[in-house]
């Protein structure tokens, strides 16, 4: 098309002066244009030319160009500029740090790849929400951070508090509520959530942090020192997390993108909450922390696919994954990070054009 356009406008030209011609003719050369008549019906060649004045894009201002989200708590909507290479990043929340013998809510996931898009594609986010914690000796209900953390409802007892799970931030074709089905299976690229920690007193001081969002396995959560009481465990590419086998209090397990549950207000019995994920890790037994959530990119190796409907779209190249336990980058790309603290996070790069 910008081939046809630039002959096109040769020929017109060709009566008027050179300098006039060269000039438009090297601006021609340097952008990316689609009419905003597609079928190109325009009533003169001069309407054409002042069609390209108002809607051309130059290169030297879209390429590079940074979309961020930040967490809302709903979804949002990217719509494609122009075709070409996008790089997506995506950060996972962490879980939920407790306000008692402090300790750390699991870290969330980073994943990032390249995927070709069309003008006027459509692409939904998800980006996950900052796990939370109970009071001191409160029995509370808390809910998970957004996009399938998992709850928690405290203790009305002693001095401890439970931290609910971290949200997984995500990238779907299909919009719709968080934990629709249709749009959970259109997922193309998921980073996960860390589990919620647990801080309190049981004769002495307990901290356990929660469990990292994982790559293509979550972190597990931790105990006290004398395995007393069972930890969460990190979900899989096929399941969510389980609890460990020594655990003799009710506890939840993690499901599809869904953190695990605590139980609250069964005796004095509660837990912390999983993060989320492709699969959500496990909440805790009692006085122990959750596990994180697995994540998942579109035809990377390892990841499972059982779970998603839409395997024609958005081939995905130059995949990374990295677990919230190790360096990543940091939201403005200008430095690096252990695991990503608080919400989560997405970033949209246009890297070239076709």
């Amino acid at each position: 098309m910008e081939k046809n356009i630039i002959i096109a406008i040769t020929f017109f030209l060709m009566g008027l002066s050179f300098a006039v011609g060269a000039t438009i003719l090297y601006n021609a050369k340097d952008i990316e244009y689609t009419p905003s008549d597609k079928s190109w019906n325009v009533n003169n060649m001069q309407d054409a030319i002042n069609d390209i004045k108002d809607n051309y894009i130059p290169k030297s201002e879209i390429l590079g160009k940074v979309w961020e989200f930040d967490y809302t708590g709903g979804e949002q909507t990217f719509s494609v500029p122009i075709k070409g290479t996008y790089k997506i990043e995506l950060w996972g929340a962490q879980g939920g740090t407790t306000k008692v013998y402090v300790a750390q809510g699991g870290k969330g996931a980073y994943v990032s790849g390249n995927v070709d898009l069309k003008k006027e594609d459509e692409i939904f986010i998800y980006v996950g929400g900052e796990g939370s914690s109970t009071s001191s000796g409160v029995s509370e209900y808390i809910k998970g951070g957004y996009n399938g953390g998992g709850s928690t409802g405290g203790q009305a007892c002693c001095q401890r508090s439970y931290g609910t799970g971290g949200g997984a931030t995500d990238i779907r074709i299909v919009k719709g509520e968080w934990n629709n089905i249709d749009s959970l299976k259109s997922r193309i690229m998921v980073a996960a959530g860390g589990g919620g920690a647990f801080g309190g007193d049981n004769g002495g001081a307990i901290y356990t942090n929660g469990g990292y969002g994982g790559a293509l396995t979550g972190g597990d959560g931790t105990q006290n020192s004398n395995n007393q009481y069972c930890y969460g465990m990190g979900a899989s590419q096929t399941s969510g997390g389980r609890i460990t086998t020594n655990c003799t209090f009710s506890s939840s397990f993690g499901g599809v993108v869904t953190g695990g549950f605590g139980y609250g207000g069964i005796g004095n019995i509660s837990a912390t909450g999983g993060g989320s994920g492709y699969y959500g890790g496990s909440s805790s037994g009692h006085i122990a922390s959750a596990g994180g959530g697995s994540s998942y990119i579109k035809g990377y190796t390892g990841c499972d696919t059982t779970y998603i409907s839409y395997q024609g779209f958005y081939d995905i190249t130059n995949a990374k994954m990295i677990a919230g336990n190790a360096i990543m980058p940091t939201h403005d790309g200008a430095s690096t990070m252990t695991g990503n603290a608080g919400n989560g996070f997405a970033r949209i790069t246009l890297v070239s054009l076709d």
